[in-house]
């Protein structure tokens, strides 16, 4: 593979990117992705997260743009990558290479909540052994890391001005349809509506795989594609009858019984701590309804 340039001079040579979505994880962005890929208006490549801005930039553009090979003639064009609002040299990529008119949406959730949500995936997919405090900090300190929105946020607003859009994952919960019509409005700039696009389900349910052991194989089967930039291929397993099989998932989906969250979320608050206030502060600059959502550990 090539080696990995910070930024190079490559943007003619990109597809043109319409829009992008680059966060948070837990935050809806699956759903995003889903909606986007049903609405006509709109191309998204099959594998959600092609990681091109961060992971696989010194593979160059012609790989980037292999993944938007099948996007029709009219439809906007773009990305969903929860990872890209995280990482700094991901951000100066962009700037440098997506057209400062394409809009650049984040979709936030509450801290605590979200940080939740990560630790409960995380343990869904082996990743965590239990849901339990002291596993949970010790094991994946991203889940308290990617819920610090004021470490993250004003470096958006900065980078991309008044291209930058906040959604917000509440309103997803509360209102799918107004959400979704938000989201087509954000990515394209008004020009494509919702239609009769069919809303996604619930999306990423609940349910621990039939063999850990299988599990933690698969992911570094899958680990071993995303280096060797096959996300393409990841995306068709993902969607394929394998997932079902893995998780033995019905038709509607199931949780699998919890332990008691209470404690967990406690201490992932304690764990915020300051940053719970600071966090809502950033984001009320450009989302006021945040103090009315947002209170300490609120929210699904």
């Amino acid at each position: 593979m090539p080696s990995d340039p910070t930024v190079g001079d490559r943007a003619a040579d990109l597809p043109f990117i319409d829009f992008l979505v680059i966060g948070a994880p837990k935050a809806g962005t699956t759903w995003a992705w889903q909606y986007l890929d049903n609405n006509p208006g709109f191309f998204v490549p099959g594998a959600k997260d092609t990681y091109y801005f961060d992971r696989h930039y010194g593979r160059g553009s012609r790989w980037y743009r292999s993944h938007f090979a099948d996007a029709r003639p009219g439809q906007l064009v773009g990305e969903v990558c929860h990872d890209y609002m995280y990482d700094t040299r991901a951000i100066d990529r962009i700037v440098h290479d997506v057209p400062d008119t394409s809009p650049i949406i984040v979709i936030l959730r509450e801290p605590v909540s979200r940080a939740l949500s990560q630790a409960r995936y995380g343990y869904l997919m082996a990743h965590i052994s239990a849901l339990t405090p002291d596993a949970v900090v010790a094991e994946d300190p991203e889940c308290i890391r990617r819920s610090r929105y004021e470490q993250f946020v004003p470096t958006l607003i900065d980078r991309f001005g008044d291209r930058l859009c906040i959604l917000l994952y509440e309103d997803l919960v509360a209102d799918p349809l107004g959400f979704a019509k938000q989201l087509a409005e954000a990515c394209s700039a008004g020009l494509v509506g919702h239609g009769t696009t069919t809303l996604p389900g619930v999306v990423n349910p609940a349910a621990r795989p039939r063999s850990v052991a299988v599990m933690r194989m698969l992911r570094v089967v899958v680990d071993q594609l995303d280096r060797v930039g096959q996300r393409r291929l990841i995306g068709a397993v993902k969607a394929s009858p394998l997932r079902r099989l893995l998780f033995g998932i019905g038709p509607r989906g199931h949780d699998n019984p919890s332990p008691d969250l209470g404690a967990l979320r406690a201490r992932l608050a304690s764990e915020l701590g300051d940053s719970l206030a600071a966090a809502t502060d950033v984001v009320a600059r450009h989302r006021p309804t945040v103090r009315n959502t947002w209170t300490e550990g609120s929210g699904p």
